[in-house]
């Protein structure tokens, strides 16, 4: 059998073809260059911010005094904070709350895109996760946090703030709107680092 020239070009053009089409095939299918990723896949670095979240690490006794009963309600917990990396703080909080058990969990760190700390607690008396942003005063050694709690069904404003006596004291304080619409100081405790 006889080829002509017109032929076998035409032929070994369908073979580069063809090749010229697999291997864009496969280009598309082969994993993103080693470069790419890893410039994708970098960590954010820890900042200035996330020093002050350091220093929750560790364990800590606290007395919990309850403003938001007849009258005031004194009740221990313990909290234990470990950091996650450079960048997080969890917490987790065991006591007692109106003569009941009680425990919650926090996770806390630094946006950098929003230039604030961000919070999302969760707690054995409510199904809904309370969400906040806060500022910290260095001048004042003062983290003022507004969330936004459900409580007894009904979205409540709050307002937490927590001030650094010295590096093993610290008082938290809880306020929400009261009946009259100013705010009101739903519950303080007062941590200190266990030795």
């Amino acid at each position: 059998m006889k080829f002509s020239s017109r032929s076998i070009i035409g032929a070994a053009f369908l073979v580069v073809l063809s090749a010229s089409a697999f291997a864009v095939i496969a280009q598309d299918k082969a994993p993103q260059s080693k470069e790419k990723t890893s410039a994708e896949m970098t960590p954010e670095r820890a900042s200035t911010e996330h020093a002050l979240l350091k220093k929750w690490v560790g364990a800590w006794d606290a007395e919990v005094t309850n403003h938001m009963t007849a009258s005031p309600e004194k009740s221990k917990g313990t909290m234990t904070c470990r950091a996650v990396g450079e960048l997080w703080l969890v917490s987790d909080f065991k006591g007692e709350h109106m003569g009941q058990p009680f425990e919650g969990h926090e996770v806390c760190g630094w946006d950098s895109t929003k230039r604030k700390y961000s919070s999302v607690w969760v707690d054995t008396m409510k199904a809904t996760a309370t969400i906040g942003e806060g500022t910290y005063d260095a001048s004042t050694r003062t983290l003022t946090t507004n969330a936004e709690c459900v409580m007894n069904g009904k979205k409540q404003p709050m307002t937490h703030t927590i001030q650094w006596k010295d590096d093993n004291h610290i008082t938290m304080t809880m306020k929400a709107p009261g009946p009259d619409g100013k705010p009101m100081t739903g519950m303080t405790i007062e941590y200190k680092r266990r030795n």
